[in-house]
This record gives C-alpha cells, sequence and structure tokens, in this order.
C-alpha cells in the first residue's frame, strides 16, 4: 500500500503484472513446441514467484528445477497441494546431501537428480545398499552444449554410462529419465536468430543422446529437456518439423525469464518493457566532472 517514494532504499522491485505476464508467455512457448515446461526457481527463491510460474487454467504445468535444496523444501507446501508433483535437483550428484534427497522424496511423487559423471552411480548404488534404500534414484543425464561447465561430451565416457545405467545391475537402483541440456553460452547472443540456433543446438544434441539410449534399450521413454532464457525466448518462432525425428518427449526449461533484465535485453530476445524488476536506489553524492562521461560520478546505496 506504499508509494515508490516512501520505499526504503534500496529495494528491489518487482511489477507483478509484468511478471505474470512473462510467465504465461513462457507456457505459449513451451505449448507451441507441444512441450512440457519445466520451471527453475532459482531466480527469485519465493513462493509467490513458483506459483506465477506453474500457471493455471490451460497454461501451466507441476514440474520444476531448484538449484539448492533450501528452495526446495521452502516449496514443500506447494507440493503437498499437489501443485508440484515432479522436482529436479540441478546440482550433479552430492554424496553428501543424499539422505537430504531421500527425506525431500517423500513429499514430491517425482524427485529427479542429474547426472554428469560415471561414478555418480556407484554413489547412488552403493548408497542404496549401505542404507536398504528399494527406491529406484531418477536421473536426468546432463550433456556438455560447450559452455565447459557441467555434463557429458558426446563420446565414450556416455556410452560407458550408458551401458553401465541401462545394461548392469545398476538399473536396480538407478533409471534413466531422460538428457538435459543447457546452452549457458546463449547468453551471449545478440539477436533472435543466434538464440535459436543454441536452441537447435540444445535438441539436436539431447536428441542424439536419447537415440544412443534408444538403441540400448528401445523401450525406454525419454525426457529431452532444453532450454535456458534466450532459447527457451526464440523457442515460439521455431519449427520443430525442422528437427526431424525426436526419441524424446520434448521438455523446455528456463529460469530468469520472469524477471529477464538488461541482460537478457541485450540478447535482443527481450523488449524493455518486458523486464519485471528494477533496484530502486537514491544517489548519496554527486561529483561533477569526475571521469571521462559528463556530468561526471555518482555515488549510489546499491553496490555496483
Amino acid at each position: 500500500g506504499k508509494r515508490v517514494s516512501e520505499i526504503p532504499t534500496p529495494s528491489f522491485v518487482v511489477d507483478r503484472a509484468t511478471f505474470k505476464k512473462n510467465c504465461d508467455k513462457m507456457l505459449l512457448n513451451a505449448k507451441h513446441l507441444k512441450a512440457d515446461f519445466r520451471a527453475h526457481v532459482k531466480t527469485h527463491k519465493s513462493v509467490e514467484g513458483t506459483l506465477l510460474q506453474l500457471g493455471s487454467g490451460n497454461l501451466k504445468t507441476d514440474k520444476i528445477v531448484v538449484s539448492t535444496l533450501m528452495e526446495a523444501w521452502g516449496l514443500v507446501p506447494l507440493m503437498e497441494k499437489g501443485l508440484i508433483a515432479d522436482l529436479l535437483f540441478s546440482l550433479p550428484v552430492v554424496e553428501s546431501r543424499l539422505q537430504e534427497l531421500l527425506d525431500l522424496s517423500e513429499h514430491v511423487p517425482n524427485l529427479r537428480l542429474m547426472l554428469d559423471n560415471k561414478e555418480q552411480l556407484n554413489s547412488l548404488v552403493e548408497f542404496n545398499k549401505k542404507h536398504r534404500n528399494e527406491k529406484k534414484w531418477s536421473v536426468f543425464i546432463k550433456i556438455n552444449m560447450g559452455t565447459d561447465r557441467a555434463g557429458f561430451e558426446e563420446n565414450n565416457d556416455l556410452d560407458q554410462t550408458l551401458y553401465e545405467l541401462l545394461q548392469t545391475s545398476t538399473r536396480d537402483h538407478v533409471s534413466l529419465y531422460g538428457f538435459y541440456c543447457h546452452a549457458g553460452h546463449s547468453y551471449a547472443s545478440s539477436t533472435e536468430e543466434q538464440a535459436k540456433s543454441y536452441l537447435m543446438d540444445e535438441i539436436n544434441s539431447g536428441n542424439a543422446a536419447c537415440k544412443k539410449a534408444m538403441e540400448i534399450n528401445p523401450s525406454l521413454i525419454l525426457q529431452l529437456s532444453v532450454g535456458a532464457t534466450p532459447t527457451a525466448h526464440a523457442a515460439e518462432n521455431l519449427d520443430l518439423a525442422s528437427v526431424g525425428k525426436l526419441y524424446g518427449q520434448l521438455e523446455l526449461h528456463a529460469g530468469n525469464y520472469p524477471f529477464c533484465d538488461l541482460q537478457q535485453m541485450s540478447t535482443n530476445c527481450v523488449k524493455l518493457e518486458q523486464i519485471s524488476c528494477r533496484v530502486l536506489a537514491e544517489v548519496l553524492s554527486s561529483y561533477p566532472g569526475r571521469g571521462s562521461n559528463a556530468p561526471g560520478e555518482q555515488l549510489i546505496n546499491a553496490g555496483v
């Protein structure tokens, strides 16, 4: 009920109507691709923001991805209401948190883990044996899209991991849910066409991995999860027929899109009016003539 001029600074201000519009638009993009949608909640880490990302009516999802377990625990009330039925913990398998993840799985019908190294399979199997856990771990395999942060290259390491997962006793403890691709370097896009080409890279890389898995076990039903905010924005203009045969059910994921920001605007996939967040700050001091740009420099109370 306050005016913006009455809010203490620095403050982070969110335009709820724009936030909701951005959320609905992304759900429409997924519908255009006939894809499921998985909402990443890490940008805002709030129940209110998650509810808007989940959508309603004909435009909704019950799938999310979190980057921290604190985010997941904060959303248990939505899980218990049946609004969240599928949760992915986006970090590769963290051995020391497996018990906590098992506890979390009691609150949500489907918990997914991320696998990006063959040794992580051993961790999951050993945990189950040690704790006599009869639940199978459901995993996405992450594919390295070129950012070299995490994920498998499409080489022998991936082949050996698929064999271990699908053809040995490991399958008694771990099941393959699908493949996950995130072109983080798409944030460097400067046109929608560039972002679309990164989206195609994501789909093609994930699809090739799905095909490999299906050649080992044709009965698999796989998810092909792709997306970063720029590539997910570009999805609205993608003709999926140009991709050819898909070996998994397509799933779009993104996280920054409800807020967007000036960095996202620089990709030219969004316009200024789609940015739903602002930092409210005050100019504390002015220094006329200082620095290389007129009229000078100012000190504000919002960091950099």
